[in-house]
């Protein structure tokens, strides 16, 4: 027969253990849940026109980055126009043949409207009101994270 404080001690493990467990659950549920439409669209921006201004190919040189803003659909739709005959006229994430240097410390974004599943937002590149170039990016949840669906010229 165990010693009743060997049994105490063990019970009171498990349950630290169990404590623990709900403790890392929440702060993952609380990082998700603080990572929202804006705060993914605002990040894309802030990497994906740095990643052009050095000349780098975002879509090729770091697929991972990608993958963790964009949604699986839209890279593959991407990638099809882009092996497709016409091809893209512009940057797709950007709507443009080229940026302006501005757009590096000069990126906005509007609170996003959820729906369900899918957010909207609009995004503004460039620091004077005249020369501000607006997007619209739609968002999909994916499996509890905020991606990119599709962006539009406003």
């Amino acid at each position: 027969m165990k010693h009743p404080v060997q049994s105490f001690r063990l019970h009171i493990g498990i349950l630290l253990l169990c404590l623990l467990g709900a403790v890392a659950q929440l702060s993952i549920a609380a990082s998700a849940a603080e990572t929202t439409p804006q705060a993914v669209v605002s990040e894309f921006y802030a990497w994906y026109v740095r990643a052009v201004a050095k000349d780098e190919d975002p879509l090729h040189d770091e697929p991972a980055t990608l993958k963790r803003y964009v949604s699986g659909a839209l890279i593959v739709e991407i990638e099809k126009k882009l092996k497709s005959r016409d091809g893209l006229d512009a940057d797709y994430f950007m709507q443009a043949q080229d940026y302006l240097d501005d757009w590096l410390d000069n990126i906005s974004v509007s609170p996003a409207q959820i729906k369900g599943a899918t957010a909207t937002t609009a995004v503004y590149l460039g620091k004077s009101a005249d020369k501000k170039y607006g997007l619209s990016v739609s968002l999909v949840n994916e499996q509890g994270a905020w991606k990119i669906r599709k962006v539009t010229r406003r």
